[in-house]
């Protein structure tokens, strides 16, 4: 995937809503929302996706939510 840039102020509604969508009803939208927060690269969606992961009750959504994680992670690091 490409890098995404967002300038301020809307990188901060940009997360807000990403966290949202979190705990969204709908799987696909929860999977798509840890994807784009690890997309995103900041370093406070470490917290959120590791609250949505321990809050997951979906097996593949969890999952998918940790590889998100580990790719936001392995991001921050480099």
């Amino acid at each position: 995937m490409g890098e995404i840039t967002i300038r301020q102020p809307h990188s901060e509604t940009v997360f807000t809503g990403l966290v949202e969508a979190l705990r969204a009803p709908g799987p696909a939208v929860r999977i798509a929302a840890g994807r784009a927060l690890a997309d995103l690269g900041d370093t406070r969606g470490i917290a959120e996706l590791g609250r949505a992961i321990g809050g997951e009750q979906d097996q593949l959504v969890r999952s998918r939510l940790e590889e998100d994680l580990g790719i936001l992670r392995n991001k921050i690091r480099q």
